[in-house]
């Protein structure tokens, strides 16, 4: 058997935490949200990475079977310390479960991510001679970041982190490509306020968060014509 050429690699809050800036919406429907987006993102990562191919860091019971549901491997988050730290112990069990792959760090909130943009953004990443990134739909922030060794594996996620993974030697995959916009836009397509939510929708959103906003119809009816009163 072939060694897998990589480790996707994705950390999730407990939906009842996250989403917190889509503020407007009530807490129920920000945690299905919340839920709808890894489940997506989750599916679409093992489509690309094969079962086994991708640990879900989340201190959240309900994530946890959610991954196993998706075949993708649960990684218990011991400590609340943040988005990279859980990365890292993402990292940290890929090292012990598939030694010898590239790392690649997903955020967990890209409902309008679709396989065919993942695995082009993977090809254009393994073609690269160092690590290497997919800036968020701002430019500021990451949607994914290739780490070819992971054992020096260093996330920057956070305020600013495009630049602070360009200052840390990694590529821009977006940098020298006219068409990587619209090429890329579900991957980059990252959710934090109901304005993010409404563009998603608009590229198309993956199975697990349409269900809910065909189930919240009256509510998401206000997001998808631009309003942000629920």
């Amino acid at each position: 058997m072939s060694q897998p050429r990589f480790t996707i690699v994705t950390a999730v809050k407990s939906p009842e935490r996250g989403k917190s800036r889509l503020s407007d919406l009530p807490r129920r429907q920000r945690a299905a949200l919340a839920r709808a987006f890894a489940a997506d993102v989750i599916a679409v990562a093992v489509d690309a990475a094969g079962p086994g191919g991708v640990l879900v860091v989340s201190d959240d019971v309900g994530i946890a079977k959610l991954a196993r549901d998706l075949a993708a491997v649960p990684v218990s988050e011991r400590a609340a310390g943040g988005l990279n730290p859980a990365l890292l112990l993402g990292r940290d069990a890929a090292l012990r479960l598939r030694p010898g792959t590239a790392i690649i760090a997903l955020q967990g909130d890209l409902p309008a991510i679709r396989l065919e943009e993942l695995r082009s953004a993977i090809e254009a990443a393994e073609s690269q001679s160092s690590a290497s990134f997919v800036p968020d739909a701002t430019g500021s922030g990451t949607a994914l970041l290739y780490w070819p060794d992971a054992r020096t594996f260093r996330p920057s996620f956070g305020e600013q982190s495009a630049q602070r993974h360009r200052d840390d030697g990694a590529v821009d995959l977006t940098a020298d490509s006219q068409s990587s916009d619209a090429r890329w836009a579900g991957l980059r397509r990252d959710v934090d306020t109901t304005s993010d939510l409404r563009e998603a929708i608009a590229l198309g959103v993956g199975p697990a968060t349409r269900a809910v906003v065909e189930a919240e119809r009256g509510p998401w009816t206000t997001i998808e014509d631009g309003s942000t009163s629920p």
